[in-house]
């Protein structure tokens, strides 16, 4: 047998037999130490406790001997500020503090600081289990000591320091505020003032831009507003402020990127801001980003954000100017027009100020087109053909009328003809008669045919042009 060794006392080998066979699983929480009253110590299994304590405190940490699987090796330290005795025992007590094992210890002096000992003395007590599944360990975080070897193995380790993905644990660097802008990097934590400047990189004062990543300025919201103010039938011919109304979305959590945030869905995000709680920002991001509302919509601002309450001030405009769009409309649902611009292969007008086809309309060549409203609208057929006006002798969609139109004999106009021929005898075999006097079958007399028989032009001369029809 070694000189030093530890052994499971009585009441340790009950504990791992209630664990063996009743699963009551123990902890070791705790650590002591003696100095045997000044006498070397034969450990046994029956002792309760040390032959005299002389220190006591947590286990600060527990890990697996590399050379044996089933032993532990338990480590605690005592402070430099303890001592004034000799080491000769040592203990682990479950957390009923229950002597669980007990071991004798190389005879060592533990000064104290006025002796001159200025750091902890750190014990590592291994201990062997037949069964290591019934013991738990338990740790206290707050002391957990490691060896200089235990250094080493660490910073050898690839892993120990790897950066962290969405996919694994690790170390995050902290972004940039370019690298913030990018919106890319998985592998990056945020910082305030990189957030901060990400949002404002994200306000724009465009009001034509079809980006749908941008928050709008006050300005563009402003720019919106005095368009509507000064809308014409020029503006708006073909209803886009009834288009704009039908493409508001109230959702608050909607994904789509072809709808407008209507100002119940902008509340309900800003009620939502109002109730984030200073401990969910801890550095004041909503305070600024509040800070920065406004409720004008005359302000050409591009470095602030437009609130609810401006974008529902421009709605109201919206809205109250639908009247005087409709009543500026280009003519009646179902109305034709003249046009001498573009038509493209699906039959719509190109618009000659925005070159992009115009809905509202379709070219009247017998086609059935889909209004904007969802509507089926057949056109007539007008291609090729004069218009003339119905209610009287003509019904709206008859036909008739040619081209070109060619003479017949009922057609023509009334004339005769004047026949001419030799004067004087004429002589039949050998029988004579008087002039103007014919033989029976002689019939070589009559007039020449003239004339091409070609069709006569029936038009007008004319220019041509679409007629459209509004759906």
């Amino acid at each position: 047998m070694p000189d030093f060794y530890t052994v499971v006392t009585d009441i340790g080998l009950q504990a791992l037999g209630l664990a063996s066979t009743q699963g009551q699983s123990f902890s070791l929480t705790h650590a002591v130490v003696g100095d045997g009253n000044g006498l070397a110590v034969v450990p046994n299994k029956g002792m309760t406790k040390l032959v005299r304590e002389v220190w006591r405190g947590r286990v600060a940490g527990i890990k697996v001997d590399p050379k044996e699987p089933n032993t532990y090796i338990f480590e605690f330290a005592i402070p430099a500020d303890t001592g004034g005795f000799t080491i000769q025992e040592v203990g682990l007590m479950d957390e009923s503090g229950k002597l669980f094992c007990i071991g004798n210890f190389p005879e060592t002096e533990k000064p104290v600081a006025v002796d001159g000992s200025v750091r902890d003395l750190v014990v590592r007590l291994p201990l062997h289990f037949e069964n290591a599944d019934v013991v738990n360990l338990v740790i206290n975080a707050a002391i957990v000591l490691a060896t200089k070897q235990d250094v080493v193995d660490h910073n050898e380790d690839p892993q120990a320091h790897r950066l962290a993905t969405i996919a694994q644990t690790g170390f995050v660097r902290l972004a940039t505020v370019e690298e913030h802008k990018t919106k890319t990097a998985q592998n990056l934590a945020c910082t305030p003032l990189g957030v901060w400047e990400l949002i404002k990189s994200l306000r724009s004062s465009a009001y034509t831009s079809t980006n749908t990543l941008l928050l709008a300025t006050p300005k563009a919201v402003n720019e919106v507003y005095k368009r509507f103010v000064a809308h014409t039938e020029a503006d708006d011919p073909h209803g886009l402020v009834e288009k704009i109304k039908a493409l508001l979305s109230s959702s608050d959590s909607n994904s789509s990127t072809t709808t407008f945030a209507s100002p119940k869905a902008v509340k309900s995000v800003n009620d939502k801001l109002n109730a984030h709680k200073g401990t969910n920002d801890p550095h004041g991001v909503v305070a600024k980003v509040r800070a920065l509302l406004s409720s004008s919509i005359t302000s050409t601002s591009t470095t602030t954000f437009a609130t609810p309450k401006a974008v529902k001030t421009v709605r109201d405009l919206i809205v109250g100017h639908t009247g005087d769009a409709e009543a500026h409309s280009s003519g009646i649902h179902g109305g034709c027009i003249w046009f001498d611009g573009t038509v493209n292969s699906a039959g719509r007008p190109i618009d000659a100020k925005t070159g992009q086809q115009d809905l509202n309309y379709g070219v009247c060549d017998g086609r059935t087109y889909t209004a904007p409203d969802g509507r089926s609208v057949t056109t007539i057929n007008a291609r090729d053909r004069f218009l003339v006006v119905a209610g009287g002798k003509y019904s709206v969609g008859s036909k008739g009328g040619a081209e070109k139109v060619a003479l017949t004999e009922g057609t023509g106009f009334i004339h005769d003809h004047t026949i001419t021929y030799e004067m004087g005898n004429d002589l039949s075999g050998s029988t004579y008669h008087n002039f103007n006097s014919r033989n029976t079958g002689d019939n070589d007399d009559g007039t020449n045919l003239s004339g091409g028989g070609q069709s006569h032009e029936n038009r007008p001369p004319y220019v041509g042009l679409f007629l459209i029809k509004r759906l």
